[in-house]
């Protein structure tokens, strides 16, 4: 339930903390829900989200509202780190090899002035 302001704090905090520790919310600001309403819309200005979250959307609790904040909290900030025990990530470190292998061979074929890039399986 994010209408209560609790869990996009929590949120806000952990992936944003550079955010949270600007606005700088004091525990009397959390213990309220307009305190909560406060800290997070100031969060949101400083995220530069836009007009995605308002002070009716979170006294309300619009829930696609809120789901649209989430959703454009986790697209600004998608640099969270994939723990080793995610699925994704033995696909994710594939994927940087197949990459880094794709540029070593892209500066290889620069380095013999090749014009048309590399080939397949050259």
């Amino acid at each position: 339930d994010l209408s209560d302001g609790v869990a996009l704090i929590q949120l806000i905090r952990k992936i944003a903390p550079n955010v949270a520790q600007a606005v700088a919310a004091t525990d009397e600001d959390l213990c309220t829900p307009e305190g909560r309403v406060k800290t997070i819309l100031s969060c949101n200005a400083r995220l530069a989200l836009g007009g995605i979250v308002t002070e009716e959307v979170l006294l309300e609790g619009q829930e696609d509202q809120l789901s649209g904040f989430v959703a454009a909290l986790f697209l600004t900030r998608p640099s969270l780190p994939l723990l080793e025990t995610s699925p994704l990530w033995k696909h994710v470190k594939l994927l940087e090899e197949v990459l880094s292998c794709a540029a070593w061979a892209l500066r290889r074929a620069g380095a013999r002035g090749r014009k048309e890039g590399p080939r397949p399986f050259d």
